[in-house]
């Protein structure tokens, strides 16, 4: 689990290389556990975003990253207080997915991708 707000860097390829560093570091939550979180969680929750942090073949596991209400300024969050939060699933393309028909999903944690062109 992640909060969007402990992301910190420059650009973009510097927060991803820093997420990575986070996300290897933590402990690993079964299901029930990372429900149980965003339950007390919930009503701050302004959105939810699953990503597919590493997969192996009997095992996948997902990065729950989430943004806070409480973290907007207060003019936006007055919009949103009420809200229920959103939830999205993704996965990270490669650059050359759009011509492939597979793709590894773990290319962003193997250190870039490793295409045959």
């Amino acid at each position: 689990m992640s909060d969007s707000n402990e992301l910190t860097g420059e650009n973009l390829k510097e927060r991803d290389e820093f997420r990575k560093r986070i996300n290897n570091s933590k402990e690993l939550l079964d299901l029930d556990s990372a429900a149980e979180l965003l339950s007390k969680e919930y009503s701050d929750l302004y959105d939810v975003n699953l990503y597919i942090f590493r997969s192996f073949k009997r095992e996948t596991i997902i990065e729950i990253r989430f943004y806070r209400k409480s973290n907007f300024d207060p003019d936006y969050f007055a919009l949103v207080k009420d809200t229920p939060p959103m939830f999205h699933s993704k996965i990270t393309m490669p650059i050359y997915a759009e011509e492939a028909i597979k793709f590894d999903v773990n290319w962003e944690s193997g250190g870039g991708f490793n295409h045959a062109w």
